[in-house]
């Protein structure tokens, strides 16, 4: 199994046991962070399971992942990527970011919203490369506003924006992983040994097999 299937599992497994809906009212945080490898929140190392309020900066390093649950929403956010959660949108720095969304929450990047076209429900992957921003559309039609235009992409469609020829800075360093289409057969993988498990019990034993990051439930204090 590859570390990005492992990843993706763990975070969905950690959704599943820790339903986000009971710890945010536990605590009062506007969001749930569920981590698998290196990650930091605000600069320091998280924990598997972690409340997440506005303005809180989230980077994954190689082999990092995380997931961010908030009511109607879910977010992945894969290896290599910086993000700062928004409350009502997720602030893209670098890398890739993944929203999965009922209720209209938005990725922003440089100065791009990219948010759901119709009724505030859609699934959509933004990527911040070298020098350009990357989107696409992978459930409903989303919207890509920016530089004085707004332009629509539809449902299954990507939009490429060149922010040289609009005069903006490129990000320093190589494409983050996952903008090259790697990370969506990792995730189909993921989802595959996903359905064919059946149950979280057989998901953990999985994960011990290939050595991947346990998870260990937390019990509320």
């Amino acid at each position: 199994m590859s570390n990005r299937a492992a990843q993706c599992i763990v975070s969905i497994l950690m959704v599943v046991l820790f339903p986000a809906s009971s710890m945010l009212a536990e605590t009062g945080a506007a969001a749930m962070l569920y981590t698998s490898g290196a990650v930091m929140v605000n600069g320091s190392g998280a924990p598997r399971t972690a409340a997440l309020f506005r303005g809180d900066a989230v980077q994954t390093k190689d082999g990092g992942a995380v997931t961010i649950s908030l009511p109607g929403s879910t977010v992945l956010v894969p290896s290599n990527s910086n993000v700062v959660f928004r409350g009502d949108g997720m602030e893209l720095n670098s890398g890739v970011v993944e929203v999965n969304t009922t209720k209209g929450l938005a990725a922003h990047a440089d100065s791009y919203s990219v948010a759901p076209a119709n009724s505030g429900n859609a699934k959509f992957e933004v990527a911040r490369l070298s020098d350009a921003i990357m989107v696409t559309a992978e459930r409903g039609a989303v919207t890509v506003a920016g530089g004085g235009n707004t332009v629509n992409v539809a449902e299954g469609g990507t939009e490429m924006i060149d922010l040289q020829a609009q005069g903006q800075a490129p990000v320093e360093g190589p494409p983050p992983a996952g903008a090259t289409g790697g990370a969506k057969l990792d995730k189909k993988k993921a989802a595959f040994i996903l359905l064919a498990a059946g149950t979280a019990g057989v998901i953990v034993a999985l994960l011990l097999g290939s050595g991947a990051p346990t998870v260990t439930p937390v019990t509320p204090q």
